[in-house]
């Protein structure tokens, strides 16, 4: 089940990534999702 979750954590980033961008003015943000928390990674 673990591998499951890893790989459409992958795939999900994947999709967003290339989507979203940053500058130096304004990087991008990167965000962690778990149950309980939103991780901002900065």
């Amino acid at each position: 089940m673990k591998n499951t979750k890893v790989l459409s954590r992958i795939r999900r980033k994947k999709g967003i990534r290339k989507r979203i961008f940053g500058t130096s003015e304004k990087p991008r943000l990167t965000v962690f999702r778990s149950a309980k928390n939103i991780i901002n990674g900065r």
